[in-house]
């Protein structure tokens, strides 16, 4: 939805993908729409967020790299 900028991603993403990628281990969770949002959002898609930290291996990166290819 946004440039990536910092450790922060928000992104809109159909409710059945962020399903998939939570049990698979991922942690993403839903985000209210912030105001002067002027994207479209189905009713089957959310926007979601994600976070890194100075704990985030490259590892976990690669294997999430991997869920969304």
């Amino acid at each position: 939805a946004w440039l990536r900028q910092a450790n922060e991603v928000c992104v809109v993403m159909k409710k059945a993908e962020a399903e998939r990628l939570q049990a698979a281990g991922a942690g993403c969770y839903d985000w209210r729409k912030p105001r002067g949002f002027d994207g479209h959002i189905s009713e089957d898609e959310l926007l979601y967020r994600f976070v890194t930290s100075f704990a985030t291996t490259a590892d976990e990166v690669d294997r999430f790299g991997q869920l969304i290819a």
